[in-house]
């Protein structure tokens, strides 16, 4: 109901419920709003709900000691101080016992953490030792392998300087071999150039002689062949002494 439809019943009925307080009350707020505009409800608007939200604040930081002393003074009053005395004791031994509950398990929890860490400091060590003795093998393997590789690169120069005096020696002996069949063959020429100049070709066992000179530097190759595998297999049937006649106990020699 309004402020001009409760005055009018004021005015008609003297009997209304709208006592000189209230109606006081309306009048002042109806000037008020008169004379403040609509930014200046909104400020004095905003203003109470700060006041609200401040009060509403303090009594909610003040909540806890509030009930405190309220409980304090409802059981004491009603049950006596002892019966007050006995329930803080036993809230206090249920916090005491939750505090304790809690602190266990965070110290648990803390020393199962700490033993993780150790175990992995552990780890981290047992790593460290393997990874230096796989650098120490590695390190030894690869000094071996340098090792190798220079032995075998110092063989492979000796081998090369073995081929190329093995070569030399070849074309040495070619041209010994080249020499000495020119000179048998000039001294064979000077043989049949007598041979037939002093009529020696007469005699039969002269020209088994003369065969025998031609075909000799096309058998000797064959001959000396033979020769050899014949010596090494009669030299392959005598009996020996497995310590002088082992080649690879000379070879380990």
């Amino acid at each position: 109901m309004s402020f001009l439809e409760k005055l009018q019943q004021y005015s008609k009925n003297k009997q209304n419920n709208i006592n000189m307080t209230d109606l006081n009350a309306m009048v002042a707020k109806v000037n008020n709003e008169l004379s403040c505009g609509s930014n200046c409800q909104q400020d004095k608007k905003t203003s109470r709900l700060k006041r609200r939200y401040d009060y509403e604040k303090i009594k909610h930081q003040r909540a806890p000691y509030d009930l405190d002393q309220s409980r304090k003074k409802y059981f004491t009053y009603a049950f006596g101080e002892q019966y007050y005395d006995n329930y803080m004791e036993k809230r206090a031994k249920r916090e005491i016992t939750a505090l304790t509950n809690k602190l266990a398990q965070d110290h648990q929890y803390n020393i199962k953490v700490l033993n993780d860490n150790i175990q992995d400091y552990q780890n981290i060590i047992d790593n460290t030792k393997y990874i230096h003795e796989l650098n120490e093998k590695y390190e030894k393997e690869n000094k071996d392998m340098r090792k190798e590789i220079i032995d075998m690169q110092n063989e492979k120069n000796i081998n090369d300087r073995k081929v190329v005096y093995e070569t030399n020696e070849v074309d040495k002996l070619k041209i010994y071999n080249y020499q000495l069949v020119w000179f048998y063959w000039t001294i064979v020429l000077v043989f049949l150039i007598t041979f037939f100049f002093k009529n020696m070709f007469m005699e039969k066992k002269n020209l088994i002689v003369v065969a025998i000179i031609l075909l000799f530097p096309f058998i000797i190759h064959w001959m000396v062949y033979i020769f050899n595998n014949t010596f090494n297999f009669m030299y392959n049937l005598l009996p020996k002494n497995m310590y002088i006649d082992d080649p690879e106990a000379e070879r380990d020699i």
